[in-house]
């Protein structure tokens, strides 16, 4: 797999691409072919020539833009191979809202993610490398500031649904495989490159399709512990090119930002949100032994040191029932199985909305609450003989009310 290299320089060539606004083309069924040059195709989107990686090109390179109607346009490329062809050289697109700075108004971004707003999109296109290296994909950014000029973004979520040559995202941590989102099956990759970057891979190339993308924020909120203060600022639509000679032809492209619509059941005893879980008994928090993500990697009790390993994103799912998600692995915290035998070990499990991967949180005194499996109800989250060493094991016991079975949620 060609791995994408690390981007932190994109804000240098985006700032090369401010300036091109300045004598960007104004018409549709027009073409330019100058580097960051840009093209109006409708009255909120414009399109971007961005070729923020040619400096690792061999000379001999070239790339244009050409819009075809208000929701059409094509690339036309050569990115000759040479001693840098795992580098990614350009990605041409389709932008609605921020690029180190605004080109429209009025383009319903920003958005907040606790606004919870539909940002529905469509798009149908045909591509061909000519035997290189590329993708199709979403570039999707986000901000902790309301409205951006120049700041680098604080994440950035990219949604391939085409990877073409062996191309592959960033991919610094275990890979989440196989993620059912907005209808189709994806494999998330994480890095950072100076900001988090969020990769969904389609496990099958797509030509055409709709989704609403926060559908994919929904996620990173309920399962990695991303915040729902942020700002979404920008959708983009286009292609990493790394090496080829060919075309990426869009034959239909829209994005919209609608109104809200119903976010999770609130009102729980605990906010939704990302925390430390803290024994009462010990003061040691809640830990998946080793940073291990696979399924069934143990949870025990360790010092808390600030590692993703001892975050926890809840979410309230109705009724005081939670789901609890590791932010390392983006596993649910589970009951190894639905017995209700006391001494079942607890561990984290791909998430599947099984009656052992939710958990019915009531107080018990203090701020301290009592953590019951909704396979058991009458067990609770428990360290073994109430020990308060680290890696003691955690499991499901019959409830007693002992302090190794409340647990406190505190900001991490």
């Amino acid at each position: 797999m060609v791995s994408l290299r690390s981007r932190a320089t994109l804000g240098v060539r985006a700032c090369l691409a401010l300036v091109s606004l300045l004598v960007m083309g104004a018409a549709q069924a027009a073409t330019c072919n100058t580097n960051f040059c840009t093209l109006d195709l409708n009255s909120r989107i414009w399109v971007n020539n961005n070729g923020w990686g040619w400096e690792s090109s061999p000379t001999g390179w070239s790339e244009s833009i050409t819009t075809n109607s208000g929701s059409a346009w094509r690339t036309d490329f050569n990115w000759p191979s040479g001693a840098n062809n795992n580098n990614v050289k350009a990605y041409p697109s389709a932008v609605l809202g921020w690029h180190w700075g605004w080109h429209f108004q009025n383009t319903g971004l920003p958005v907040q993610l606790s606004a919870n707003r539909d940002i529905n999109t469509s798009y149908a296109y045909s591509v061909n490398f000519g035997g290189g290296v590329g993708n199709v994909a979403y570039d999707i950014w986000l901000h902790t500031q309301a409205n951006p000029n120049t700041e680098n973004p604080s994440d950035e979520i990219m949604i391939w649904v085409n990877s073409t040559g062996g191309a592959g995202p960033i991919s610094q941590q275990t890979v989440i495989s196989n993620l059912n989102i907005a209808g189709s099956t994806w494999n998330l990759h994480r890095g950072n490159i100076g900001w988090n970057v969020w990769s969904f891979v389609r496990t099958g190339n797509s030509g055409s399709g709709s989704f609403n993308i926060k559908a994919f924020t929904d996620y990173l909120r309920a399962n990695q512990g991303m915040p729902a203060s942020k700002y979404l600022t920008s959708v983009q639509f286009g292609s990493e090119i790394f090496r080829g000679a060919g075309n990426l032809n869009v034959t239909n492209y829209n994005t919209t930002v609608g109104g809200a619509t119903t976010p999770p059941p609130s009102g729980g005893l605990v906010p939704n949100g990302t925390y430390r879980v803290v024994a009462r008994h010990s003061g040691k928090a809640l830990d998946v032994f080793g940073h291990q993500t696979q399924d069934g990697a143990d949870v025990i009790q360790w010092a808390y040191g600030g590692s993703n390993n001892q975050r926890w994103t809840l979410t309230h799912l109705g009724n005081n029932v939670y789901q609890i998600i590791g932010v390392e692995s983006g596993k649910a915290l589970a009951v190894a199985s639905t017995s209700t035998a006391n001494g079942t070990n607890v561990d984290i499990r791909t998430n599947n909305g099984a009656t052992n991967q939710r958990w019915t949180i009531s107080a018990t005194s203090g701020g301290y609450f009592r953590l019951s499996p909704v396979s058991s109800p009458n067990s609770a989250l428990d360290v073994n003989g109430a020990q308060t060493a680290d890696g003691a094991n955690v499991f499901q016991w019959s409830w007693t009310g002992g302090n190794n079975q409340q647990w406190i949620f505190q900001a991490p």
